[in-house]
């Protein structure tokens, strides 16, 4: 599960989990991550965290806040079989279909955030 990846058996840790299906592309700032002297993979997970609103502000909190969480971002193309597994929910049915945070924690129901 994700959660065991995200918080590395810390005790009582809370981990956070963004997924949005939507890709809102703004090519200006995405030249400037491609031109910044990141490796491959930072740019993509750059690009992925600047691609919608929720993604943005999720990346910004998850900056803020990483002494007192964990974070994590789901690809865009991630169908929702594959998001029920990672996350340990079971079935898809729990899955939102639009775009989440999840806010996982050891022994409790994954919750998840869908408001705009």
């Amino acid at each position: 599960r994700v959660y065991e990846i995200l918080v590395g058996g810390a005790n009582g840790a809370v981990a956070y989990v963004v997924y949005d299906p939507k890709e809102e592309t703004d090519e200006q700032e995405e030249s400037g991550i491609d031109k910044s002297g990141a490796t491959e993979e930072e740019k993509e997970a750059t690009k992925l965290l600047q691609s919608t609103e929720r993604t943005r502000v999720f990346g910004q909190v998850a900056r803020k806040y990483q002494a007192q969480g964990s974070f994590g971002l789901l690809s865009p193309s991630i169908d929702k079989a594959s998001i029920a597994k990672v996350l340990g929910v079971g079935e898809t049915n729990k899955i939102p279909d639009a775009g989440f945070i999840a806010r996982i924690e050891e022994d409790v129901p994954t919750k998840f955030l869908t408001g705009d």
